[in-house]
């Protein structure tokens, strides 16, 4: 019995290894999968996104139930779902707490985007259009960044920006989000949220929202004259100082977006060989100056962005 449970343990793996999927063998797939289960890819169009997350064979589409409207974002910490829903009822666009305990979190109207829910699920921060406009605008001084406590209730406003995102550094958690004079950082250890924010030289749009790692350890910006993804190493971070990044050299020119995960960058590109209208996702080591390697491929029918 046991030889033959060997022997069959034997033959997959030599199976896993022939199997191809889009090019990678069924061992590398499932490796690849397992890496990148805390990234999620949302895929939307003019109205809608659709989310799923990634699977052996292809992605897997993350089923949410009794959605109250179509929804245009996503986001999820600690068991915590939260979405932006343009309601069924009503035709607003909402922040709609997910799950058994579904209920509408924001009440004003306004376009929502960019969700985020802190690491312990208590904290969602989304942005919201200034002056209740109820369309998509691309420029980042049009939006003002809020945070609520699921606890107590508290909807606050933080300022004017973009792409609000929760890390913990040292113990001690904060928001980053982009605003058009440059990064905010905010301590949410308290509901102070004591804030300070550093210069940049940012385009006032909202592409050019930073990107940071979970940890606090890196970010990434978009040059404004090239466009260019760069990625810079944080050597400090308070909420009554600037923020201190040094260029790390990783190589992300023509990345379309990036994320973090188990300690490196994850980043997506387009890919056209044999794939039509195809997304790459690539695992860049942040300390090296080499290409990143692709990890996984996938078609894609419309726009598409990982979320964390």
């Amino acid at each position: 019995m046991l030889a033959g449970g060997i022997a069959a343990l034997i033959l997959i793996s030599i199976a896993g290894a022939f199997i191809q999927i889009n090019g990678f063998s069924m061992v590398d797939r499932v490796r690849a999968s397992f890496e990148l289960r805390d990234l999620h890819v949302a895929e939307r169009n003019y109205t809608s996104v659709s989310v799923s997350s990634f699977g052996i064979m292809s992605l897997s589409p993350v089923t949410l139930k009794d959605l109250p409207g179509t929804l245009s974002d996503y986001a999820r910490a600690k068991g915590v779902e939260v979405g932006i829903v343009n309601l069924a009822d009503t035709g607003a666009q909402e922040v709609v707490l997910l799950g058994s305990k579904q209920s509408v979190l924001t009440g004003s109207g306004s376009a929502k985007a960019s969700l985020a829910v802190s690491r312990n699920g208590q904290l969602v921060a989304y942005a919201a259009q200034t002056e209740g406009a109820q369309s998509f605008s691309p420029l980042l001084s049009t939006w003002t960044v809020r945070i609520i406590n699921l606890e107590t209730g508290l909807d606050a406003e933080l300022g004017t920006g973009f792409g609000p995102q929760f890390f913990t550094r040292d113990g001690v958690p904060y928001l980053l989000f982009t605003t058009p004079d440059g990064i905010q950082i905010v301590d949410t250890s308290t509901d102070e949220y004591r804030a300070f924010t550093t210069p940049f030289d940012f385009d006032d749009r909202v592409e050019f929202a930073v990107r940071v790692a979970p940890d606090g350890s890196y970010v990434a910006m978009r040059d404004p004259a090239t466009k260019q993804l760069s990625l810079y190493e944080v050597y400090r971070v308070a909420a009554n100082l600037p923020i201190g990044v040094t260029p790390t050299g990783a190589d992300l020119v023509g990345l379309l977006d990036v994320a973090f995960a188990n300690g490196v960058v994850y980043g997506v590109d387009s890919y056209d060989d044999g794939i039509e209208g195809g997304v790459a996702v690539l695992r860049v080591d942040p300390q090296s100056t080499e290409e990143g390697k692709v990890i996984y491929l996938f078609p894609a029918t419309a726009n598409y962005r990982f979320i964390q």
